[in-house]
């Protein structure tokens, strides 16, 4: 197990370090993962897991995205016996857990993920950038919810490490998108960070870090070249070449793979954030509703973002950009 839960930023790691050392060697890995995912709620909410409220703890195992019933219970059970030692160790604010006042297959199915959505909250993509192990990996995802793609993925794969320059001071970067031409875009810095360790790394991990001791290869060499988003390999034909469509279309597969995620491609994701910019138009921080519909300029700032044609944005509204999509994703 890796000595290091999260990242520089994460809530309380060293005390989540001592409460894995508590556990036998089989019961660590998921217990990892799962208070893994939960650092970025910790931080947003400015507390420890173990002292979450009943809907706080909810909020965490349905995000997680359990496909199965034994995938919820298994991550129940984390959370559960997590809140229970450090009631033990006098760390919780009472000594009251609420996960000991539910219980069974009955309530169980209640936090499996049966939508089968197409689109993912904010909260998700987020804890799933914080669950990927490698920059390579975590910053494609902010991309594309970000509103960069491209003709193939193109914008993506066209970045380089020199257009990272100056973005100490601004966050906006060049994208070349193959058929449609240059742009500048204005982006977050949590995404300038991803793609500066994204340009920084060499070695790229398997399986999100996960992969069998007994597998051929566990971690590969990227390229060394000039580009941010890199193929890997020993029989790289140039390794000055930059990658192709292929590279987004793997990694994006393994991610919900190891996640155990469904539909999680590059369309959905990029929807995704369409949509998590729609919210903060119709909807204020405490979730109340300011607005029944965008305005023009709303839809503008959307389709610039997103690099959509005017003409086909009406099919968006259609589709799923509406009052309606923004309430069943959010539950609003």
């Amino acid at each position: 197990m890796s000595n290091k839960i999260y990242s520089d930023t994460f809530f309380n790691e060293s005390l989540k370090l001592r409460y894995l050392d508590t556990l036998n060697e089989g019961s660590k890995p998921v217990a990892e993962r799962v208070l893994k995912r939960a650092a970025y709620l910790e931080e947003n909410s400015n507390k420890d897991l173990y002292n979450f409220s009943l809907s706080e703890c909810e909020k965490l195992i349905k995000a997680l995205g359990a496909r199965t019933l034994g995938s919820a219970r298994s991550s129940f059970m984390v959370v559960r016996y997590y809140i229970r030692w450090a009631i033990s160790e006098g760390l919780r604010d009472n000594n009251l857990n609420p996960l000991d006042t539910v219980a069974g297959e009955d309530y169980y199915l209640t936090l499996v993920d049966n939508s089968e959505s197409m689109l993912f909250t904010k909260f998700r993509i987020d804890i799933t950038v914080a669950d990927l192990v490698n920059a390579q990996d975590s910053a494609i995802v902010q991309c594309l919810f970000e509103g960069i793609m491209g003709t193939g993925y193109s914008e993506i794969l066209n970045l380089k490490k020199v257009d990272l320059i100056g973005t100490e001071e601004s966050t906006f970067i060049p994208l070349i998108d193959d058929k449609a031409g240059e742009r500048k875009l204005e982006v977050s810095r949590k995404l300038i960070d991803l793609l500066r360790d994204a340009a920084r790394e060499d070695i790229y991990q398997y399986k999100n870090g996960e992969a069998s001791e007994n597998a051929k290869y566990t971690e590969i060499s990227l390229a060394n070249n000039e580009y941010i988003f890199r193929s890997g390999g020993t029989n790289l034909k140039n390794e000055d070449m930059k990658a192709s469509s292929h590279l987004i279309l793997r990694r994006l597969k393994t991610v919900e793979e190891v996640l155990d995620y469904v539909n999680f491609t590059a369309i959905n994701i990029r929807k995704s954030g369409m949509l998590s910019i729609l919210k903060t138009i119709l909807f204020n921080a405490d979730g109340k509703l300011i607005k029944n519909k965008m305005s023009s300029d709303d839809e503008n700032l959307i389709a610039k973002q997103f690099n959509i044609k005017p003409a086909s944005f009406y099919n968006y509204k259609r589709e799923f950009l509406n009052l309606d999509t923004v309430r069943k994703i959010y539950q609003l």
